[in-house]
């Protein structure tokens, strides 16, 4: 079974042990009691929730909760959050099971995000430019504007300090969300000509892109920042942001505000190196403690269950946490929980087809009825698992989707 997955029930079986001695009325966790219903555990001390705090961050690759600016986001008109939370949405369409079927709550995005459908095929996007899939990337950060009077000098600043090391840049794209402009009944002709440009030190600036937008176009325009973001990227003293220069027909020069610019946001996207990652998390993973494996976790003596439920078949039964519960809900933006889930019960003989028992299992199970002391039984665990995506700011303000492979159980077997 995956390790972050094998990190988080082993802490939850700590936790839940603990739980029944705290009267509260929130609940981190919740899991089933053995009676196919599930129980909400309160809050734990202090000691406890941190530690389980910290467990759930280091699968999630952070070494502490981060501290965005939610200034950066201030008007109904921003874009960036709710094209970010689109695309969450697309991932949880593939993703399909991130909760259970009596666990709703990571399906309800806060009010504040309304479900803006943004179509591609209302978009315009330089020639030869391919858009690039969330479903190639592992990590989707977007990168909102830090420059102030935007509006007046058409120039755009990005910080993208958080970019982590290992990860591989797939590529970017600058994205523009262009509304009614109040101006726009004076726009010479039927076209007009964006073009973005990077600034260097001094007054001097580079073409990176430009594209010929029709004059009444509304919504999306889209263009590639791969090699802009790549370039800050390894030369972080020379991010002097972008500037965007618009002339219509006539040749007269347009700010973005004018042109009914709303938002202007660079989203790139990039695979994690795995064994790079790895090695971050294990640098930031508190010291050693006393190591407890799957085959260890006796679930009758946590819970509390009775020894009916115990001696029952293995099968998939339901672990959720509630990140909302753990108070992470300025920082997680979706979803408000995740659904583990995990396996438990007997692999006794006969093995029935709901088992989902391998060939060798059948055969350790024989073995071990005629040599007890000397074969154990086979163990129920996951057969398969699925991926969930989070989506949350990061300490600069820049929204971040992020898909975690192998993290749900989505069924169990003997093995």
């Amino acid at each position: 079974m995956n390790t972050a997955l094998l990190t988080l029930i082993a802490a939850t079986r700590v936790l839940v042990a603990a739980a029944s001695d705290v009267p509260s009325t929130a609940s981190i966790f919740y899991a089933d009691d053995g009676l196919q219903q599930t129980v909400a555990y309160p809050l734990l001390k202090s000691h406890e929730r941190e530690e389980f705090q910290r467990e759930i961050l280091r699968f999630l690759g952070l070494k502490r909760p981060p501290h965005p600016d939610k200034r950066l986001f201030p008007g109904p008109h921003n874009m960036l959050p709710d094209y970010m939370v689109d695309l969450y949405r697309d991932a949880q369409d593939e993703e399909n099971d991130v909760t259970g079927p009596d666990m709703q709550l990571s399906r309800n995005l806060p009010r504040h995000f309304p479900a803006y459908n943004f179509e591609r095929s209302n978009m315009v996007s330089e020639v030869g430019f391919d858009l690039f899939d969330w479903s190639e990337a592992d990590t989707v950060m977007s990168f909102p504007n830090h420059m102030e009077n935007s509006e007046q000098s058409s120039r755009y600043r990005y910080d993208v300090s958080d970019i982590q090391p290992g990860h591989r840049l797939i590529g970017a794209e600058l994205r523009m969300f262009r509304n009614d402009s109040t101006l726009g009944h004076l726009i010479a002709g039927n076209e007009v000509r964006l073009s973005v440009f990077k600034v260097n030190d001094g007054s001097e600036t580079d073409l990176i892109s430009s594209v010929t937008v029709d004059s009444l176009t509304k919504g999306w325009i889209v263009l590639n920042a791969t090699s802009i973001l790549r370039y800050w990227t390894m030369h972080p003293d020379k991010n002097n942001g972008l500037e965007i220069v618009i002339f219509d027909e006539k040749n007269r020069r347009w700010s973005a505000s004018d042109f009914g610019v709303v938002d202007c946001f660079i989203v790139g996207y990039f695979c994690a190196n795995n064994e790079n990652a790895h090695a971050r998390v294990k640098r930031s993973a508190p010291p050693p403690t006393t190591e407890v494996t799957y085959n260890d976790m006796d679930w009758s003596s946590v819970i509390g269950v009775d020894t009916k439920w115990t001696r029952s078949v293995c099968q998939r039964r339901t672990l959720y946490v509630s990140f909302r519960d753990l108070g992470w809900q300025d920082w997680i933006i979706a979803p408000d929980g995740y659904a583990a889930y995990y396996c438990f019960g007997e692999c006794s003989f006969p093995l029935n087809t709901h088992m989902n028992a391998t060939n060798h299992a059948i055969v350790q199970t024989l073995v071990h009825l005629m040599y007890p002391e000397r074969v154990p039984k086979p163990f129920c665990a996951a057969t398969k698992l699925s991926s969930i995506s989070v989506l949350y700011f990061d300490d600069h303000s820049n929204v971040v989707l992020k898909k975690y492979n192998n993290m749900v159980v989505k069924s169990c077997g003997c093995h």
